[in-house]
Formats: C-alpha cells, structure tokens, sequence
C-alpha cells in the first residue's frame, strides 16, 4: 500500500505566469529595473544570493530591492535570485 503525501499548507494565491507583477511592486523597492512584488513569502533565498540587493522588512514581512545592483557581479546575483525564487515575486523590467 502507498504512502499518503501531507497535503501542503495553503500558502499565497499564485497567480497565472511565469513572471513577478511590476504593477504589484512592495513599497519599499528602490525605483529601478529590479523589484519585488506582492507574492514575496520573505523566505530568505534573494537576500542569501544578493545580499547587496536585497533587504527584509522586518515587520511586514517582506523582502525587497533596497540598492539597484551597480555592478555585473550584483546584476547576475539578482537574476540569480529571480531564477530561485519558490513564487516568482522577483522581476525584472526594462
């Protein structure tokens, strides 16, 4: 007889796409072509990949852009994050 999987906890409404909504930015995003949005559970991941661009908000319970990266090494360690982020709350635009 198989094992029965634990039903996941109910987390976030995901929405339809691959893509973070720069329409549903966190307020304290630093303007630029980086953002967080709306979906960010504050698991941790962006702020260990990108340090130097990301931040938590500790009462809100949120990460967020604090500093656009100014440099390739922070350019690739944000596009690292968007890549690893578990509810693609990471974008980037144009």
């Amino acid at each position: 007889e198989a094992a029965k999987r634990p039903e996941a906890a109910p987390g976030p409404e995901l929405r339809e796409g691959p893509v973070a909504d720069p329409d549903a930015r966190q307020p304290r995003n630093v303007a630029g072509r980086f953002f967080v949005d709306d979906q960010c559970i504050d698991c941790d991941v962006c702020r260990e990949i990108a340090p130097g661009v990301f931040r938590q908000d500790q009462d809100a319970g949120y990460s967020y852009v604090w500093r656009q990266p100014t440099s390739e090494g922070d350019t690739a360690a944000a596009r690292e994050a968007i890549d690893e982020c578990p509810v693609t709350a990471i974008g980037e635009v144009d």
